[in-house]
């Protein structure tokens, strides 16, 4: 018996949720009279986000619900997505300190206005750099300490061929 591999679909980098980040999120079915609910976000990208909610009531596999949330660093946005995972009963570790339970909902932004896309785009790709410059996961302290040691030697090393080439004193 032969496997079939799932076709690939890109993913658009993802931008994780921080303390100081606004993570309500309010979702409701597509329906006008549909009651909204509460949930918190976990992380968010481009194309759409992952949330965690608490209880038996959350959206289905495909189902189309309406979002409301706060682009991290700018305003709030609302706008029409499709569930395109539902993970329930999942443990996962929030701020790097406690662990939760509940289920967990991805899905996918429908039809953004162009003017949500790229101000998605601006905040996301600011604060993805951000992260990257500020936080490595990989590194230990004496590894971030090498790295700014040898930083700071690279940059010593430039302002003193600055001075030799220019005669600056």
């Amino acid at each position: 018996m032969v496997a079939t591999a799932r076709p690939y679909i890109p993913r658009a980098p993802r931008y994780v949720i921080r303390p100081h980040d606004k993570s309500l999120l309010r979702f409701k079915d597509a329906a006008p009279n549909g009651e909204a609910s509460s949930a918190t976000i976990l992380d968010l990208s481009e194309s759409g986000l992952l949330f965690t909610i608490q209880g038996p009531d959350h959206p289905e596999l495909q189902e189309t619900i309406k979002v409301e949330f706060t682009i991290p660093g700018r305003s709030q946005m609302a706008c029409f997505a499709t569930v395109t995972r539902v993970e329930t009963d999942v443990e996962w570790e929030l701020d790097g300190k406690q662990t939760s339970t509940g289920v967990r909902i991805a899905v996918r932004f429908l039809d953004l206005p162009p003017a949500f896309r790229h101000t998605l785009h601006a905040s996301l790709s600011t604060r993805t750099l951000k992260d990257r410059i500020l936080t490595t996961d990989t590194s230990s302290g004496r590894q971030k300490q090498m790295r700014l040691l040898r930083l700071a030697l690279a940059l010593a090393g430039l302002i003193s061929a600055f001075v030799l080439m220019t005669g600056f004193h």
